[in-house]
């Protein structure tokens, strides 16, 4: 059994007075401790080469030879902890939880470490490391929160082990070009600057101010295989196409350098992808490059010096793993952001936040080329993008309000959206938003507004949806925030890599957030809890163990709770083209039972709140999905507007009776094949029988949902 010994130093002198029924003292006034010249530790830059290339700021270390015995002689003490370093802060009085006063909360620190890193590479604010080689108890961290607090002012919130959010900062960088303002310039300065604390390296600075809407929509995209780039399809616009080349091997990096520097590559000649030159006739002397690795990683701007027909002199800041792909001209320079996916946080930050890809180079007038990581193009995918189109059933109108079907298994999810209708012949007309009014075996039923007199409009045509908008942006890699001038990332001096970017003063620049990004976090709360919290379950999610440690749930406590605080008009269903998340609760692996529920009075297992009350409204979706996306769902689905549960491939396991007809009797019954009834037994229970095969009954008993 694990034992940690705490110790409570500071309270031992009330303690003590407070031992053997002796009577407390009256607690004397505190006078607050002002320190008039607090100790402050600060470094500039400790990475110098005579400390080599791993230094620390503050260093403390500690060596502890002395046995149990010496200690004790020392310190009399048969507990001994040994600590390296030891902070304690303690405020006995003073304070303030309640909003209102001009003062606002107290908090209190027991210490505090901030990181700010705009430099490119790994960021761990605190790292703990324990090696433990001998016998004892190894624990890689230790926290108790020993608490007789409650909930009494209006921004109490109790006691609870941590507060761990992980979130995308609103910040996005922006100002006007001021200095440095040319075509390709590699520094820049902005006037105006906002947010530019919250600015990094390797991310994107942009030109709005040359930033075009794409003539055209996005269609859709699809995995080239030979180059294996995502290329995304476009309509209704000409792109500026790009000359790609194939360079032949990856350069290697300068030995003490992480780049390559300048070095002359071979284009290859033969064994080209579609659409490939195997030459350098056509191009300019000079000018700037994108690079790839075949498959999108490592995507740079570097600039380029024609040495013969099939050399090319370049000057490379990134390291490239096998034959690299090459795009000069055409979209190469271009960033491509989906207008669905900008992301306004008026009226508190005037600049939305956008997605904006790189652009590789366009092989063809009507494609780009991307990284295959970004979803860009693909419908029903992390990107709001959504291009669907149904075919129209029939149309009728009575009273103003017509009844649509569309004929598709997927229809549904055109539910809230402004859709076109056209069939081929008279002019294209918006309509909607629809409203979902039931599903239908071919698909599902629509009504939206229409005026006119009552008529069958009949069959034909089809309903269509796309918001594929895009823009096209100049952009330029940065390379360093971090203005020399000020030694702070204020918009002043920022380095760009080589680039195509058309800046002139007085254009609106932008850095935007990285566009392809994994962040997450997890966490496990062990929680005991023996006075009862408010029946009104708001800040009371935890996940709750009933170990052998005795962690205890306590009345208005709920064990385990999910949400998603999206806007449900956003969704793709409800109005909007964004998926749901995709799961609330996920089990890897083998189980026997997923879901374990004993002792349930007066509850139910599960609980369903559609996303809208207007039952008419609200769409259906999976509670069970066997193989999702697989062209041939199964599982069971709830259709919020019918109460129903639709089960779709699914075979229900019951027990099996020979039979003819109402309740199983005798071994001797018999049925047909293709056969079903429902009856009553004789205890008054409903069951569905089906005769699967010849004298072989399936029987489901029949409930309510």
């Amino acid at each position: 059994m694990m034992r940690r010994y705490v110790r409570f130093a500071a309270s031992l002198p009330l303690l003590a007075t407070m031992a053997f029924g002796q009577a407390a003292e009256a607690p004397k006034p505190v006078a607050p401790v002002i320190a008039t010249a607090p100790q402050v530790w600060r470094c500039e830059n400790p990475i110098s080469p005579q400390n080599g290339v791993s230094s620390a700021c503050l260093v403390a270390r500690s060596f502890w030879t002395a046995t149990e015995a010496e200690l004790y002689q020392a310190n009399r003490n048969p507990n001994q902890e040994l600590t390296t370093l030891e902070l304690e802060s303690t405020a006995y009085s003073g304070g303030s939880n309640e909003p209102v006063r001009s003062f606002g909360k107290t908090t209190y620190l027991g210490s505090k470490t901030t990181g700010t890193y705009s430099a490119m590479g790994q960021h761990v604010l605190v790292e703990a490391t324990q090696n433990c080689f001998g016998v004892g108890d190894c624990l890689i961290g230790s926290r108790f929160l020993n608490h007789a607090n409650g909930m009494r002012d209006s921004s109490d919130e109790g006691a609870h082990l941590f507060d761990t959010q992980v979130r995308e900062t609103p910040y996005v960088p922006t100002g006007k070009c001021a200095k440095g303002c040319t075509r390709g310039s590699e520094l820049v300065s902005v006037a105006d600057a906002e947010a530019w604390g919250a600015s990094g390296e390797g991310r994107f600075v942009g030109d709005i101010s040359r930033a075009v809407m794409g003539s055209g929509v996005i269609t859709g995209a699809a995995l080239d295989r030979e180059t294996a780039f995502t290329e995304v399809q476009v309509s209704g616009g000409k792109l500026p196409v790009s000359t790609m080349l194939k360079i032949v091997s990856a350069p290697e990096a300068r030995v003490g350098e992480v780049d390559p520097g300048a070095v002359t590559v071979e284009v290859a000649a033969a064994d080209l992808p579609r659409g490939f030159v195997g030459s350098t006739a056509g191009l300019a002397a000079h000018g700037v490059m994108c690079l790839a690795d075949f498959g999108g990683a490592n995507f740079e701007m570097a600039p380029y010096l024609i040495v013969d027909g099939t050399h090319v002199g370049l000057r490379l800041r990134k390291q490239h793993s096998g034959p690299i792909a090459a795009a000069v001209g055409g979209t190469c320079g271009l960033g491509i952001s989906l207008v669905a996916d900008e992301v306004s946080l008026l009226p508190n930050f005037k600049t939305p936040v956008r997605q904006v890809i790189p652009i590789f180079g366009s092989r063809t007038a009507e494609t780009v080329w991307l990284d295959p990581q970004t979803h860009l193009g693909q419908n029903e995918s992390s990107n709001a993008f959504l291009s669907m189109q149904c075919p129209v059933g029939s149309r009728t109108r009575k009273s103003g309000v017509m009844l649509m079907e569309l004929v598709g298994r997927e229809c549904w999810e055109m539910n809230g959206l402004q859709v076109t209708l056209g069939d081929g012949k008279s002019p294209a007309s918006s309509v909607g938003p629809l409203h979902l009014e039931r599903l239908t075996e071919r698909g599902a039923a629509f009504t939206y507004a229409d005026a006119g007199p009552d008529a069958a409009m009949g069959t034909g045509g089809t309903a269509r949806f796309n918001n594929g908008a895009y823009r096209l942006v100049p952009i330029a890699e940065t390379v360093r925030v971090v203005n020399p001038d000020t030694g702070r990332p204020d918009g002043g001096n920022v380095a760009l890599a080589p680039n195509l970017a058309p800046f002139a003063p007085g254009d609106e620049l932008e850095q935007f957030h990285w566009h392809l990004a994994l962040t997450g976090s997890a966490g496990e709360q062990v929680q005991t809890q023996y006075t009862p919290e408010i029946d009104v379950p708001t800040n009371t999610t935890g996940v709750v163990f009933a170990n052998g440690g005795g962690a205890v749930a306590a009345p208005g406590k709920i064990a385990f709770r999910c949400s998603n605080a999206e806007a449900d008009a956003k969704l793709l269903g409800y109005g909007g083209t964004h998926v749901a998340p995709w799961m609330c609760l996920r089990a890897d692996g083998a189980f026997r039972n997923v879901l374990d529920a004993e002792w349930i009075t007066n509850g139910s297992i599960l609980r369903l709140h559609p996303l809208h009350h207007q039952q008419s409204n609200a769409t259906p979706f999976f509670l069970v999905a066997i193989e999702p996306g697989n062209g041939d769902d199964s599982g069971l689905r709830y259709v919020p507007a019918t109460h129903a549960l639709e089960f779709s491939n699914m075979h229900a396991v019951a027990d099996t009776w020979t039979t003819t007809r109402g309740t199983p009797g005798s071994s001797h019954d018999t049925c047909s094949a293709g056969e079903s009834w429902d009856a009553t037994d004789d205890s008054g229970v409903s069951w569905h029988y089906f005769c699967k095969a010849k004298d072989t009954i399936v029987r489901g008993r029949l409930e309510s949902f």
